[in-house]
């Protein structure tokens, strides 16, 4: 996992830097603001939309741990991300397709 990046955007050097994997996961406990990109939300995502899975197929005596574990990720991501990722639509109707994705997957 170690080698995994995540990117982030970086419009004032107009290109994308590489951030591992631990710092995207460790972003709310972060002093600074990052942007990732769109895609790298998506991802998380689908990381969360597993956890439900996964506590769907688990037995009664784990289920509770694993619902309460995927609810409060389900809830976070959202609360988590930036004032620039929460708006899908952009200027000139132009919708960023890999967030809209992410917000279904979070919302379905």
């Amino acid at each position: 996992m170690a080698g995994r990046h995540y990117l982030n955007d970086n419009p004032e050097q107009g290109k994308h830097t590489p951030h591992p994997l631990v710092q995207f996961q460790g972003r709310a406990f972060a002093g600074d603001e990052v942007v990732y990109s769109s895609s790298a939300y998506r991802i998380d995502a689908i990381r969360i939309l597993g956890e439900v899975l996964a506590a769907i197929d688990e037995g009664p005596s784990d289920s509770l741990k694993r619902v309460d574990a995927a609810d409060a990720s389900l809830t976070s991501w959202a609360f988590d991300l930036p004032k620039s990722k929460m708006v899908l639509v952009g200027e000139g109707g132009k919708v960023d397709e890999m967030l809209f994705q992410a917000h279904m997957i979070i919302n379905a």
